[in-house]
């Protein structure tokens, strides 16, 4: 942007650590950090401008992407967006993919679940790791961005936490 346009700006160093929901004033605007629990990572926050109904959502919400599992907890993560979904925003602002309606946090949600009765699917039929992940298409979210790249990612981190759940 330039510095003409910087100049009356500054970076604020986060001075505490988060680890549950809290109600902040910040220069007179009520504002929620929210702890929903480890989602799609163990430190998520929202953060919930309580005047104009927007939440910046981070990655627990990807419009229009592949959500990345890697360092997520699956039922967690379901947990989150249904509280998430429970808010009274009007915007959400996910962590990838352009802000939109509330309604599309079932977008996220929606691939979570596909994804999971695909994999458990194939799991039960006795596919193998190896070959799970070719043979695990989502037709429905293939338009999405990072499908090729995240998509067979996730069918594998998937396939090996439901094979853990049946030992455990």
């Amino acid at each position: 942007m330039g510095r003409e346009h910087m100049e009356n700006s500054a970076v604020v160093k986060p001075d505490r650590q988060i680890d549950h929901s809290v109600k902040l004033s910040i220069a007179g605007r009520p504002i929620e950090l929210l702890h929903f629990g480890w989602g799609s990572t163990v430190g998520d926050l929202v953060v919930f401008d309580c005047t104009s109904g927007v939440a910046f959502a981070g990655g627990l919400v990807s419009n229009g992407r592949i959500p990345d599992l890697r360092d997520g907890d699956f039922g967690g993560w379901l947990e989150a967006l249904g509280a998430l979904e429970k808010l009274s925003a009007t915007v959400v602002v996910p962590g990838f993919g352009p802000p939109g309606p509330a309604t599309r946090i079932s977008d996220t949600r929606d691939y979570l679940r596909a994804l999971d009765n695909a994999v458990r699917s194939q799991y039960h039929d006795g596919v193998s790791l190896l070959n799970v992940s070719s043979q695990t298409p989502l037709p429905a979210f293939a338009s999405w961005k990072q499908y090729s790249a995240l998509h067979p990612k996730n069918v594998e981190q998937r396939y090996l936490e439901v094979e853990r759940e049946e030992f455990n």
